[in-house]
């Protein structure tokens, strides 16, 4: 968080349980910040710990980092208060994202945006940096937006989760709780089109058989392709 921008933007706080006593204080303090350039959507998350060598981050899959230390946060981007975009990171930089739809009541893990993230520990605490590019958020073309945002972060050794904005256990749904980010000004809607080159190499090795050049002891063999998608 050296970067200079980091010093203009606001700092956001004040984060509220939910689990496990719901509306009491934090046991340790959360703090984000947002900026943004034409093209991404910048935010820095610090979970400031007491315990700093207690911190857990497990290196798992993508998607299955959530047993951690764990912050994310959620994006309204839509406005519509019913549809959101996750990015959440463990402490070990395993990067989990999910979309939600229905208010929060339906789920899509299987969404994995292209979106980039670092996270750093040191003596008071963890810091995730996320770099998220328009181009993986929906919205209107507004001379300003505005979205719903919400942030999260489980200190998972009290198995204790925190939020900027309070979301109670009896509420239906979550997403029309979330706060407002404004002032995200003259951004334009991206062209969506993705390539994915990939390739696959395999080889295989047997007995040689002297005099049979079908039979020299090795086979190998590389396949290559290229993934495209246009977002409509």
């Amino acid at each position: 968080r050296s970067d200079f921008v980091w010093k203009e933007a606001a700092v956001a706080g004040d984060f509220i349980q939910h689990e496990p006593n719901d509306g009491a204080p934090p046991t340790e303090k959360t703090q984000f910040q947002i900026a943004y350039d034409k093209k991404n959507l910048y935010v820095a998350i610090r979970a400031l710990d007491s315990k700093a060598d207690e911190i857990i981050g497990r290196v798992t899959r993508r998607d299955e980092g959530r047993n951690s230390d764990f912050v994310s946060i959620l994006i309204d981007s839509y406005f519509d208060h019913r549809t959101a975009f996750e990015f959440g990171v463990n402490a070990a930089g395993v990067k989990s994202d999910m979309i939600y739809s229905d208010d929060g009541d339906n789920e899509d893990s299987s969404w994995d945006p292209v979106w980039y993230v670092k996270t750093s520990i040191d003596d008071s605490g963890w810091t995730a940096e996320m770099r998220i590019p328009f181009s993986q958020l929906r919205y209107g073309e507004h001379d300003e937006q505005t979205w719903g945002i919400e942030v999260y972060r489980n200190l998972y050794r009290n198995q204790e989760e925190s939020l900027w904005q309070r979301i109670p256990h009896d509420a239906s749904g979550f997403v029309h709780l979330f706060g407002e980010l404004h002032g995200i000004k003259n951004i334009s809607m991206s062209h969506r089109i993705e390539l994915l080159p990939y390739a696959v190499g395999s080889v295989q090795k047997y007995k040689a058989e002297k005099g049979n050049p079908f039979a020299s002891g090795q086979d190998s063999e590389l396949k290559g392709g290229l993934d495209g998608k246009i977002g409509l």
